[in-house]
């Protein structure tokens, strides 16, 4: 038998998700069954997963050690003789406090595994977190993140330490209170007067199987299509493009990279959404090979009220195209 008490730091999660943490190689219909046959019990009574867990609430697993060994979170870890280099591997942390965790992630990284790679930024966050003892260690409670970024975009990312601040978080993205600015390189120009921030309009649908986005701009579209909207503002250009400060103000999977390219101004070396001949141009200059995208900059409040400015340097391999283009100009963060 395991138990485990929950305590003012991890409470208000619900139990399922809890015995999901505790016992992740076990499956959602497998851990209901348990439920009903008080296999797992809370508080000594039978619970439903769908209970709000609270401080001292005590959740008993009835199972002998090697059943629990199987579905339980260490045996969950890979091979530590494949993983030895990447468990070396630190985020960057721009920003912490006794809630919050704000890294800046570089592309290349996944932020959750997808079954494919070996790491991510999550494990990285886990990791960093259980080294620095910042938390909880009965596995209860697992720091997320609380924004997701495309593998290839590098910029920043959100993470609750604690239950509290991955609640905080939650809701500030979910009401829009953050304001959530990029960097981005678009093919052509954008005409609008300096430091004023244009407004584009259109209609979004995913296609899952095919891992893209399409976007409607006239009234002819799909009864499924679901608006959104950027803001942006040109910071410099040259002849042939021009670099873009974007206000993400609905957010979508792909979708500044979509909504820019059918609006005529593909990023420079999207392979979904780009200008092939342009990218093909900038991956001989400058070795560019990825989409020019950094997600630089979040506005928002902390947890006790305070205003919250959190800025990621823009990458080495982006900031050799803007200077290699002459589109570099002072006040664009440099890493």
């Amino acid at each position: 038998m395991k138990e485990f008490t929950i305590t003012q730091e991890t409470s208000g999660q619900r139990l399922n998700k809890v015995l999901q943490k505790l016992l992740p190689g076990a499956g959602t219909s497998f851990l209901y069954k348990m439920l009903r046959k008080k296999n797992i019990t809370v508080n000594d009574q039978k619970a439903d997963g769908a209970r709000i867990l609270r401080s001292g609430d005590t959740i008993r697993i009835w199972f002998s050690d090697e059943t629990y060994r199987k579905f339980s979170a260490e045996n969950q870890a890979p091979d530590a003789a494949d993983t030895s280099a990447e468990l070396s591997v630190q985020p960057d942390v721009l920003y912490e406090d006794d809630d919050l965790l704000f890294i800046n992630k570089p592309a290349g990284l996944l932020i959750q595994p997808d079954g494919k790679h070996t790491d991510c930024l999550t494990a990285q966050v886990g990791r960093y977190l259980m080294q620095e003892d910042k938390t909880d260690r009965s596995g209860i409670f697992r720091a997320g993140p609380a924004n997701r970024l495309d593998y290839n975009t590098s910029g920043i990312t959100a993470f609750g330490k604690t239950i509290r601040g991955q609640q905080y978080l939650a809701e500030q993205f979910r009401e829009r209170s953050i304001k959530k600015y990029y960097l981005a390189l678009a093919y052509g120009d954008i005409p609008c007067r300096a430091d004023a921030e244009k407004i584009l309009t259109g209609w979004y649908v995913k296609d899952h199987r095919e891992n893209t986005a399409r976007l409607y701009t006239g009234t002819l579209r799909p009864a499924s299509a679901i608006e959104v909207r950027l803001g942006v503002t040109p910071l410099t250009r040259n002849n042939e493009s021009v670099l873009l400060r974007v206000h993400l103000l609905t957010g979508k999977s792909h979708q500044i990279r979509a909504q820019l390219a059918a609006d005529g101004h593909p990023l420079a070396g999207d392979p979904k959404y780009g200008d092939r001949r342009w990218n093909g141009k900038l991956a001989r200059q400058y070795d560019l090979k990825r989409q020019f995208l950094h997600a630089y900059q979040l506005a928002l409040r902390d947890i006790n009220g305070k205003p919250l400015h959190v800025v990621a340097p823009i990458p080495g391999d982006l900031a050799r195209v803007l200077k290699g283009e002459k589109l570099w100009e002072p006040g664009i963060p440099e890493a």
